[in-house]
């Protein structure tokens, strides 16, 4: 979307480019109903709207600013790449800002001076990026030699990112930037843009196709806000991740919870912001694996979705990776995982540790007749010696090829109605036939159920 304000902004086309970004927007929502709750889209989108509306104003008043100093010839030299590596960047910063503050609850200061400082170099790095990407699919030596040419511009941008973001006071925390907060700056960006004085100017960029498109994406927002609210049904989405099953809990009353064995950071971000209703947080996360996370990457996702609770193992509670001076939000106290727990999500779902040591956590979601079984590390033989689990009761299993316990032969020998597998390729020694589901890397399914039927949906 990004190259449709730029092309507007140098042919001087400026409303021609604001009904194609609508009606590209709306073209886009009709193949995908649910794209304009995407993060993505939706920094795409407000981005090229800033470059539109205010990218050649703003550089036409810097422009003019300088010619009381100096000749126009000179200041207009000056003020091309002032305006491509500074005033572009303030001009989409300016209508991504809201939703920035919402979905992350932070908004970085130090951008403001790091984009000017990486953007001459990211023309070149895409160019030898990409070309070294299309020659090493015929010349794998030729595409890594040209590789070496892009190294020196992603390291300098990488550190670029890493030296102004490690800028204390350089990030503004909020601790609840609302949907209605949202709504008012936009509708204030838009009186001061236009203004009931300047609205005759403005009137042939909004002709009928751009109101059209904005009513169908104002039709889609309300279908998707009654879509998201609590049906009165369990879903648990399983996502797939470096070969280990994530299991994000939708609750019937609308409470949200993510048993994480990954520990992998903006990735999980990612997938977790895509299946979670808009607005939504986590009020529980439980980690279940067996390492340290990487306080870098978990960081990510904690500073954008902080959970109401945490837990996980005791001796990962003392981890440096929970260093409370690391985070930008505040971490509330971890609570450590005891076997025997029970964990009530709601009045009628309730999550269970079955079996827990240092290395292992076996997990239960029960709601009904519905059971979801997490068995993160133990084998079928020792989860029978539970003394109120009757595995052939058991609706669903989630298995890794990390977390394999006691072999195939006996997980299939259970026959449950629904047996999830994390990997890249099937289990060894799984007999054709079978009624696994299995979820490559990247993909993801989602079990919804009233405690009594469910229903299966999934896709990459």
């Amino acid at each position: 979307m990004g190259s449709v304000g730029i092309i507007g902004h140098y042919l001087g086309r400026r409303q021609a480019s604001l009904n194609t970004l609508c009606l590209t927007a709306a073209v886009m929502g009709v193949f995908q109903p649910f794209v304009i709750y995407d993060i993505g889209f939706q920094l795409s989108f407000l981005a090229t709207l800033g470059l539109i509306l205010y990218a050649a104003p703003m550089q036409a008043a810097f422009t003019g600013w300088l010619t009381r100093w100096m000749p126009v010839e000179r200041a207009r030299r000056i003020a091309a790449p002032v305006g491509e590596y500074l005033l572009f960047t303030l001009a989409a910063q300016l209508t991504t800002f809201p939703v920035i503050a919402y979905h992350f609850q932070r908004f970085s200061f130090s951008s403001l001076v790091a984009n000017p400082l990486a953007l001459p170099a990211q023309p070149l790095l895409m160019i030898t990026g990409g070309l070294s990407v299309l020659i090493g699919l015929v010349l794998p030596w030729a595409g890594k030699l040209l590789s070496f040419l892009a190294w020196p511009l992603a390291a300098y941008t990488i550190k670029i990112a890493s030296l102004f973001g490690s800028i204390r006071g350089g990030l503004l925390v909020f601790n609840d930037f609302s949907l209605a907060l949202v709504l008012f700056l936009y509708l204030l960006l838009g009186v001061l843009t236009l203004g009931w004085r300047m609205l005759p100017r403005f009137k042939p960029a909004f002709r009928s196709s751009t109101i059209i498109a904005g009513l169908g994406l104002g039709t889609l927002a309300i279908w998707r806000l009654a879509l998201g609210a609590p049906d009165g049904q369990l879903h648990l989405t399983v996502l797939s991740l470096t070969g280990r099953p994530v299991v994000l809990v939708q609750t019937p009353a609308g409470n949200t919870a993510l048993i994480d064995a990954s520990g992998v950071g903006l990735p999980l971000a990612n997938s977790v912001g895509g299946h979670l209703p808009p607005g939504a947080g986590l009020d529980l996360y439980l980690y279940s694996g067996r390492k340290n996370p990487s306080r870098e990457s978990i960081k990510l996702f904690f500073e954008r979705y902080p959970p109401e609770y945490l837990l996980m193992d005791g001796s990962l509670i003392t981890a440096r990776w929970l260093d409370e001076d690391a985070y930008d939000v505040d971490l509330p106290k971890p609570t450590a995982l005891q076997q025997g727990m029970q964990v009530n999500l709601d009045n009628s779902v309730t999550l269970e540790v079955l079996q827990h040591t240092n290395r292992s956590t076996a997990l239960m979601i029960r709601y009904g007749d519905f059971q979801l079984l997490l068995p993160g590390g133990f084998s079928v033989e020792t989860l029978t010696r539970h003394p109120e689990l009757n595995l052939e009761g058991v609706t669903a299993i989630a298995l890794s090829a990390e977390e394999l316990p006691g072999g195939i032969v006996s997980w299939v020998a259970l026959d449950s109605p629904v047996m999830l597998w994390s990997g890249s390729e099937p289990p060894e020694g799984l007999p054709e036939g079978n009624a696994w589901q299995l979820l490559g890397e990247g993909f993801w399914l989602r079990i919804s159920t009233d405690g009594n039927q469910m229903w299966l949906e999934g896709k990459k």
